[in-house]
């Protein structure tokens, strides 16, 4: 080993042997001699990342000998000083090398970080072709403020991020099985056709790692999508309306259908659709049909000023607490626009649905049993 890498020893707990494995990371970042380098762990099913252990490298860019920290296989983030931020992804067993060379920081000799490199080459790669032109083209729309065309954009975009995040559960299924870096397709979710793909991609990883909390977790949540597929009965839940009072689903629901409606004052794509939306209420709000809104925001004044603003209809209801809130757990929410349409029963009858699509599925429900 080149005498200027420094080894530091990272446990790794291996939950496939219920042994412990020894991941040695060398870091060879001289450009960085002298300064801070922290590590966090990325959690499979929520967005926050977690400190794990602050080190100052030595006058050489390594790692001080005989420094130990313990980690396991999982999803990283590497924060190097100037707010330079490397993800990476271990499998246990490896003996990663980070290495800065004063232009680029690399991570070798670790397979599962490449399957996550790549991964995240494809997703940027499908979203700028599929999802970017449309949400482009939507906000020009906008701002010659042609608000039929960016409504129809939105929808539009909104399916191709349907269909990008599907993609990539399909790309992890064929390219990541068995690896810790197909976790990292779980962030990118999305219930549907390929929930089965994204089942069995984690229940690869399941295989060697029976023990790990994360991926356990990780089935748990996919468990969540199973749950709100078309034809499953809507998961109820509790939450807050506009005075603050809380609701549960089921005292709010229609007589002849329901349309939950996930959006945020900070989704563009959601208030672009909202004119639309508000039209579609005030045709079937007095046939059986209830509109429920739930926000995302976290800030009271702007969750007000948006429904203010776009003069939104429907029963608002918002508890502030972002994607943490128990309606978006309970439905897996990910990513917003989302929509579910429920029968008279309660069952979801139909998903993201907008404009005629939707119209068609609300005419079929109200002109049931008349």
């Amino acid at each position: 080993m080149n005498k200027f890498l420094c080894t530091v020893c990272i446990l790794f707990l291996v939950r496939a042997t219920n042994t412990t494995a020894q991941v040695q990371i060398e870091f060879d970042c001289k450009p960085f001699a002298g300064e801070e380098v922290s590590i966090h762990f990325q959690p499979a099913t929520i967005n926050e990342t977690v400190l794990i252990e602050k080190i100052e490298l030595d006058q050489h860019g390594n790692i001080p000998a005989g420094q130990e920290v313990e980690l396991h296989e999982g999803l990283y983030l590497i924060e190097f000083p100037h707010q330079i931020k490397i993800p990476a992804a271990f499998d246990a067993g490896e003996s990663p090398q980070i290495v800065y060379n004063g232009k680029e920081i690399k991570i070798n000799n670790s397979k599962a970080n490449d399957l996550f490199t790549q991964f995240e080459t494809e997703r940027k790669h499908h979203f700028n072709k599929t999802v970017k032109p449309l949400r482009e083209r939507a906000k020009q729309a906008e701002d010659q403020q042609d608000t039929a065309l960016a409504a129809e954009l939105s929808r539009q975009e909104q399916k191709a991020y349907i269909k990008h995040k599907n993609h990539l559960i399909t790309y992890g299924y064929q390219n990541m099985q068995g690896s810790y870096a197909a976790m990292a397709v779980l962030k990118r979710r999305q219930s549907g056709q390929h929930l089965r793909e994204l089942e069995l991609l984690i229940q690869s990883v399941q295989a060697e790692y029976p023990k790990n909390e994360q991926v356990q977790a990780a089935l748990k949540e996919i468990k969540v999508l199973q749950n709100t597929l078309v034809g499953a009965q809507a998961p109820d839940f509790t939450t807050l309306d506009e005075n603050g009072e809380e609701k549960e689903l089921r005292e709010l629901m229609g007589e002849k259908g329901t349309l939950i409606e996930f959006w945020a004052s900070w989704c563009m794509p959601c208030r672009r659709m909202t004119p639309e939306l508000n039209q579609i209420i005030e045709n079937y709000s007095e046939r059986g049909i209830a509109f429920i809104l739930i926000s995302l925001d976290k800030k009271e004044e702007s969750w007000r000023k948006a429904v203010e603003k776009d003069k939104m209809q429907g029963i608002q209801l918002c508890d502030f607490s972002g994607f943490d809130s128990e309606p978006v757990k309970n439905y897996g929410i990910t990513s917003i626009p989302a929509g579910f349409l429920l029968d008279a029963d309660g069952k979801i009858t139909g998903k993201d649905l907008k404009g005629d699509e939707l119209r068609i599925k609300l005419e079929e429900l109200v002109k049931q049993e008349e």
